[in-house]
């Protein structure tokens, strides 16, 4: 910007803003790291072979779909408890979405992509047989749980044309 504020008489300096460098924010890896260890998690998704645990704060703002069951979930457990208060957790106590089809290694991924916005788990594995196999599995979840825009943001990254 420049000028000197009069209106009717601009000069020809130009000043500088220089913000100070602010380091790359770690949030992200920070809500990974979280989900990795299975800390905090106030979610467990009821899958075919096992569960997995999330956080519903995370899984809810990513996905509209979730956001319906967690809060259908949550006013079930809100009717079934007596006088607790509201801010006293149960160690044990799980908001459970159960998707009895899945895979849990497929939602797993899937998660890992919501946490994250990429698939660190298979990254340098995009051209093995395996791989492609998975992504086809995610990509039925994907559908049901996020919708097509995630997806197709991971495919265009990984797997477009430019990779190959």
């Amino acid at each position: 910007f420049g000028g000197n504020g009069d209106q009717n008489t601009r000069s020809n300096e130009l000043y500088k803003l220089k913000l100070p460098n602010q380091p790359k924010s770690t949030l992200k890896d920070d809500f990974y790291k979280l989900f990795k260890k299975e800390l905090f998690c106030d979610l467990k998704f009821i899958c075919a072979d096992n569960f997995v645990l999330a956080h519903c704060a995370i899984v809810a703002s990513r996905s509209c779909y979730c956001r319906q069951l967690i809060k259908i979930a949550k006013e079930k457990i809100t009717q079934t408890k007596e006088t607790t208060p509201p801010f006293l957790i149960e160690a044990d106590t799980y908001v459970e979405l159960k998707l009895n089809e899945e895979n849990s290694s497929t939602l797993k991924i899937v998660l890992e992509f919501l946490y994250t916005d990429r698939i660190i788990s298979l990254e340098g594995k995009e051209h093995e047989l395996e791989t492609v196999k998975l992504m086809i599995d995610v990509y039925k979840i994907n559908n049901v749980l996020i919708g097509h825009s995630l997806i197709n943001k991971f495919i265009n990254q990984q797997i477009g044309s430019h990779s190959w």
